[in-house]
């Protein structure tokens, strides 16, 4: 049987933020059933400035259709965000797919409230082609295919639910519980993920269990306040910042964490912390995020808190420290729901997608 041929965008790894990351584990594991011919169609760091950006993608744009042309691909996956900027680059892209006459599948790895509902007219037409353009469109939860669907109403436009997978080594992951509560928060530092509102709670949390240890895991632009805030409140003795973190030193950390605190504001794709720790069994303190909301349940996977509200971090907190039969239920449901996210399963789903893709293509162009 011919093998498919996947032209795949991957981004660089070294970069803040997940979808570079977190793609390369799919693009290996897709690799061992399909072709695939890599493209960049993204910032190269983070720091790229306007004029670099404009030039940058022009270029990827002529690479991209190359690839297009001289490798004959059967379909391009496409891996992006869903905002003003994201929306405004990837258009052409999509442009170009259709003048190469290559289907385009496109992964959103989160959407932004800002992209959605009524914008300007100009960004509403390039919004409207993008999503035309591409065969199928993916996202990482129900609630946020709901989202779109409602919020740009299309029938021409195709949404499905899509997952990330999770490697390996996180169901691997032996939990050994360290003798004093341990609680971690590992995310990009930017305010709203979070980080600032567990530090308002850790007072609170020590209150109630004095040998509680906070470790904040991660970079961003937001960390010189975050220290700087530890210092002012005399909090260098019950606080632990680590800055960024490999997969080896996150695995490590979960293993012997008591809690994974994760109180985003945003409302996420598939947050791959929140991911990650279920695999190892990490009982979770998280707002109701998309992803949240469409795989996890109150008290069996995590306990659920309010955005901005440190004291309903503390209670949750002080709620599975003390509690030892909770903690160990919910690890245990965890690992279970995680299963979903292997990678045979993920790769299971998108091979049928892509079939799909194909299938649908050829029935409209029959030879």
């Amino acid at each position: 049987m011919k093998r498919l041929k996947v032209a795949f965008s991957a981004g660089n790894p070294r970069m803040q933020g997940g979808i570079a990351k977190h793609d390369y584990f799919l693009k290996s594991a897709l690799m061992r059933h399909i072709d695939i011919y890599q493209y960049s169609y993204s910032a190269r760091c983070d720091n790229e400035s306007t004029w670099k950006k404009v030039l940058s993608r022009t270029q990827d744009l002529h690479r991209a259709y190359s690839i297009m042309k001289k490798c004959r691909p059967d379909l391009i996956h496409h891996n992006t965000a869903f905002d003003s900027r994201s929306i405004l680059r990837d258009a052409p892209l999509a442009w170009t797919a259709r003048l190469a006459g290559v289907p385009l599948f496109l992964k959103i790895h989160g959407s932004r409230h800002e992209a959605l509902g009524r914008v300007n007219p100009f960004l509403s037409w390039f919004r409207s082609s993008l999503l035309r353009n591409a065969r199928l469109v993916g996202v990482l939860s129900e609630r946020e295919r709901q989202e779109i669907a409602s919020c740009i109403p299309n029938d021409r436009i195709r949404l499905c639910v899509v997952k990330n997978l999770i490697a390996q080594e996180f169901f691997d992951v032996v939990r050994c519980e360290a003798p004093r509560p341990l609680i971690l928060f590992v995310s990009r530092f930017i305010r709203k993920k979070g980080p600032f509102d567990l530090l308002d709670a850790v007072p609170m949390v020590r209150n109630e269990y004095p040998t509680a240890q906070f470790i904040f895991g991660g970079s961003g632009p937001d960390v010189v306040d975050f220290l700087s805030e530890v210092k002012s409140r005399s909090l260098d003795a019950l606080v632990t910042w680590v800055g960024e973190l490999d997969h080896k030193a996150v695995r490590e950390l979960l293993s012997r964490s008591w809690v994974l605190v994760f109180p985003t504001h945003f409302p996420e794709g598939m947050p791959m912390v929140v991911a990650e720790a279920m695999a190892a069994g990490v009982p979770i303190v998280t707002t109701r995020t998309r992803f949240s909301t469409s795989y996890m349940q109150e008290r069996k996977h995590c306990l659920y808190v309010d955005n901005s509200s440190p004291c309903s971090l503390a209670q949750a907190i002080c709620t599975l420290i003390g509690s030892d039969g909770l903690r160990n239920d919910i690890s245990a449901n965890n690992r279970d729901l995680a299963k979903v996210f292997t990678s045979n399963r993920v790769v299971s789903e998108y091979l049928s997608i892509y079939s799909d893709i194909m299938m649908s293509r050829e029935a409209e162009n029959p030879k």
